[in-house]
């Protein structure tokens, strides 16, 4: 879709944030960029986190592997915590608590991928960054919405110093920017989510309510 392409072209940003309503082409766009990146990188190591482990295999990896087969050459370790693809080494690391803070301590990397980022917690999201050190390092985070004053958003999302200088860029991912989805399954997924208005705000309009 137009938005998924404007984010693949254009998240030049030190953070780069796909958020919106659930199903809506996020995860995708930014696993094909950050596959782009991670090749473009004159760096080795690299970060993917999620809420666990399994996660990041069933959002992430499975899509990633997709993507280079039969093409680039890749081993991947779900229990050793790794994914490599064309020599470039890529930490998994599950942020589901907060000893999560201590898995990333003490890393370098050249690039971080969050998926479902609102489940990490401040501090682990805090240090993350601070381990993406190098010249030229990016991150790519994706998220559906939560609270408004959820701390990703208040921090970064609406943070106006941060986006005026061009060091967070943010992308706001609805529905129709799915372009594999019927408009029959978006009609009977906005149906069911109408007994609910936060969660048709969250769900379907992509709003942090």
């Amino acid at each position: 879709s137009p938005k998924a392409e404007d984010f693949i072209y254009r998240s030049d940003a030190f953070i780069n944030i796909a958020h919106g309503s659930v199903r809506s082409g996020k995860t995708i766009a930014a696993t094909w960029r950050f596959l782009a990146f991670i090749c473009s990188s004159p760096y080795d190591e690299f970060m993917i986190s999620g809420k666990t482990r399994d996660t990041i295999e069933r959002n992430v990896v499975r899509d990633l592997i997709r993507m280079v087969e039969g093409k680039l050459p890749y081993k991947y370790r779900k229990f050793d915590n790794y994914l490599d693809i064309a020599g470039k080494r890529i930490w998994l690391i599950g942020f589901s608590d907060e000893g999560a803070t201590e898995k990333v301590r003490g890393m370098t990397v050249g690039g971080w991928y969050a998926d479902e980022l609102t489940s990490a917690s401040k501090s682990t999201v805090e240090m993350a960054i601070t381990r993406c050190s190098v010249d030229g390092a990016q991150m790519f985070w994706t998220m559906n919405p939560e609270s408004p004053y959820h701390f990703i958003y208040t921090d970064y999302i609406t943070n106006q110093e941060l986006l005026d200088s061009g060091t967070v860029k943010c992308w706001h991912f609805t529905l129709e920017d799915n372009l594999h989805l019927s408009k029959r399954y978006i009609e009977e997924l906005k149906r069911v989510n109408r007994k609910s208005q936060v969660n048709y705000k969250r769900n379907i309009l992509g709003q942090w309510v």
